[in-house]
């Protein structure tokens, strides 16, 4: 918890979306799922080192982008490429 009060705004916003991207783009996070990360955002809009509204639309953008790059790759690299 003391490392989510020393983030600031554009630390707290970045490092989230980033983490939500990449789970949505298929790489597993071992350490911490996704729903957590957005309870954490909850959390520091609670705190008011974010704001909820603006945190909400990234995290939307940055799971919508991480699903469509996921979606994208598969459908390029297609079924040859899980065959092979």
């Amino acid at each position: 918890m003391e490392y989510l009060h020393a983030l600031t705004g554009f630390e707290a916003y970045a490092l989230i979306c980033a983490l939500v991207f990449i789970e949505e783009c298929g790489l597993p996070l071992p350490f911490i799922p996704g729903d957590v990360l957005l309870l954490a955002g909850g959390y520091l809009a609670a705190v008011h080192v974010t704001h909820l509204s603006l945190f909400l639309l990234l995290a939307y953008v940055a799971a919508v982008s991480g699903a469509l790059v996921c979606y994208s790759a598969s459908r390029w690299l297609g079924r040859p490429f899980v065959l092979r």
